[in-house]
């Protein structure tokens, strides 16, 4: 259990510091954009077209545009590592529900 918890320090040091380096370039590239005038929004090409049709995306949270932006720059082993433990976690919770909903319905019975 050691080992997996030093891989999991390792991770999120590594996948921070890497978002701020991702996100650093990406605002630079914005500014840059910005200075120069090539802001799409600023000009109002994005009305109309062919991608009026479109149904509008869900917008991300900036908690989910950062894990993203982490997992885009994590190495095959991380992500490999990562998933599998997101997968633990989620099937910790899904059997402490079950155990809860359990408990629930023996106790409304008992009454």
């Amino acid at each position: 259990m050691g080992r997996l918890c030093r891989l999991r320090d390792e991770l999120n040091v590594s996948c921070s510091l890497s978002l701020t380096h991702t996100l650093q370039v990406k605002h630079n590239k914005r500014m840059h954009s910005n200075m120069i005038g090539d802001d799409a929004d600023a000009i109002g090409d994005t009305e109309g077209g062919p991608d009026a049709a479109e149904p509008p995306q869900r917008h991300m949270t900036e908690k989910e545009h950062n894990h993203e932006l982490a997992r885009a720059v994590m190495s095959k082993k991380a992500k490999r590592l990562y998933d599998r433990m997101q997968h633990g976690i989620s099937k910790k919770k899904e059997s402490a529900k079950k155990l809860k909903q359990k408990r629930e319905s023996l106790k409304k019975q008992k009454e």
